[in-house]
């Protein structure tokens, strides 16, 4: 799929850093680029990544030279390592509240022991699954799993312009 007008604004995160990463709900918010201030809902100031990646589709970040999964979004539904460590009742068990699964565990401790990481280069193919590359080789693989106008995932700005939406019948700029 090489669509020019797709490609520049892709292009766009090549360079860029990775200055945040967390989950909400079933999100992946990826922050890109250099924070800059904004005001919060209380006009009160707040530092937001320049570009952000949001993820509402199946995810991974893997590390091919060690042939291994490092994070996927289905970690969302399992416990923290130190939950699992305790006694743990999984009919108790939150998977929602912010720190209490896997994967903000694991995405934590990626970002943090990895740090400082840029975009290196990107693939996108016809079907809208993006291929992020990292500039520690490691990757981010974002597969469209629906075949409707469900969103998948969204690249935007905080400070304005396009954005780019991709669900399971393509993508289009709003």
């Amino acid at each position: 799929m090489r669509t020019e007008k797709l490609h520049i604004f892709l292009d766009q995160l090549q360079g860029e850093k990775i200055t945040c990463i967390r989950r909400e709900a079933i999100r992946l918010w990826i922050g890109i680029g250099d924070t800059i201030e904004n005001l919060n809902n209380n006009d009160l100031p707040i530092r937001k990544a320049k570009m952000v990646i949001c993820i509402q589709c199946a995810w991974k970040i893997v590390d091919n030279e060690q042939k291994k999964i490092i994070v996927a979004s289905s970690d969302a539904f399992s416990p923290k390592s130190v939950i699992v460590q305790e006694k743990f009742n999984h009919d108790d068990f939150d998977w929602n509240a912010e720190g209490n699964n896997l994967c903000d565990e694991k995405l934590q401790n990626w970002l943090e022991t990895r740090s400082p990481i840029y975009i290196k280069e990107y693939n996108i193919n016809r079907f809208g699954d993006l291929q992020i590359i990292f500039s520690n080789d490691e990757q981010l693989k974002i597969f469209i799993n629906a075949s409707d106008y469900t969103e998948a995932w969204r690249i935007f700005s905080f400070h304005g312009g396009k954005q780019l939406v991709f669900s399971g019948l393509g993508y289009e700029f709003l």
